[in-house]
């Protein structure tokens, strides 16, 4: 049962030390990347505050609204906890499969849609870049609805975006996904100051020994 509203704190430092990793440039690509837990930082999904740490600073959640579910205790943020575990293993196994052959497994879209039913709010009308807006605006009622922000970047990526953009990256050893934004779509790499580099000084490596 919720109580009064609270406020989730500053960010923990295990945390925080994951926001170089947001580069997927989709929220849920970011979200299925935070399985990967190198030094310093946790996974998100270990506590509920943690969670909801992770989805203010990955853009799916704005801080008033992860303060009001910060009221949320017990089985309810128990029962949100084990279904964003599932619904990451689902988008995980999803961007395999979308990055591997471009095909979404039938499984994933049942997944997204038991999340979307619990979607409450309305329309917002906004301005932008000297222009208006109309975006959608959350209630955020129920532990269940910090799921559904992600499940509508999944879904929005399904129906607008082109899946062959969604790629692993090339280093056999990293487990991360990105979408490839740039103009010429031949991103290759997570982070190209990491696997990038790596790849490319391996490659020097090999030819100085020949």
């Amino acid at each position: 049962m919720p109580r009064k509203p609270t406020s989730i704190g500053s960010t923990p430092k295990s945390i925080a030390a994951r926001k170089p990793l947001l580069f997927g440039n989709r929220p849920f690509i970011d979200f299925a990347n935070s399985s990967y837990c190198p030094e310093e930082t946790t996974d998100p999904l270990d506590s509920w505050i943690g969670f909801l740490h992770f989805s203010v600073m990955s853009g799916t959640m704005d801080a008033a609204s992860a303060d009001k579910l910060a009221g949320f205790t017990g089985p309810e943020t128990n029962r949100a906890l084990t279904e964003a575990v599932t619904l990451r293993n689902e988008l995980t196994d999803l961007c395999g499969h979308v990055a591997k052959n471009a095909t979404v497994p039938d499984k994933a879209i049942s997944t997204l849609n038991a999340i979307l039913q619990y979607e409450d709010g309305g329309l917002r009308l906004g301005t932008a870049s000297g222009g208006f807006s109309m975006s959608f605006t959350p209630s955020r009622g129920s532990a269940m609805q910090s799921l559904t922000a992600i499940a509508r970047s999944t879904a929005d990526f399904l129906c607008n975006d082109q899946l062959s953009r969604l790629r692993a990256c090339s280093n056999a050893h990293c487990p991360l996904y990105f979408y490839d934004t740039s103009k010429n779509g031949r991103r290759r790499w997570c982070r190209m100051e990491v696997c990038g580099n790596r790849a490319k000084a391996a490659d020097h490596y090999k030819r100085s020994k020949q």
